[in-house]
């Protein structure tokens, strides 16, 4: 839990342009990194917001 937290960390110092590569945000990076502890896993909130911003796209719809 805690090398996926300093790799969350991590995504924090990348540009937008990475991020959104990555299906994320800025902001939902920061959001999940608040909400959860320092011991725990923020990896998988991240993977799950990932997954439904490509979901969204394939299908045509503008992630909200």
């Amino acid at each position: 839990a805690l090398r996926n937290r300093f790799a969350a960390n991590s995504l924090a110092d990348l540009d937008e342009r990475l991020l959104n590569d990555l299906g994320l945000t800025r902001g939902e990076v920061q959001e999940v990194l608040r909400r959860h502890g320092y011991a725990d896993d923020p990896s998988l909130q991240l993977t799950r917001l990932a997954r439904r911003r490509a979901e969204q796209s394939l299908r045509g719809r503008k992630f909200d």
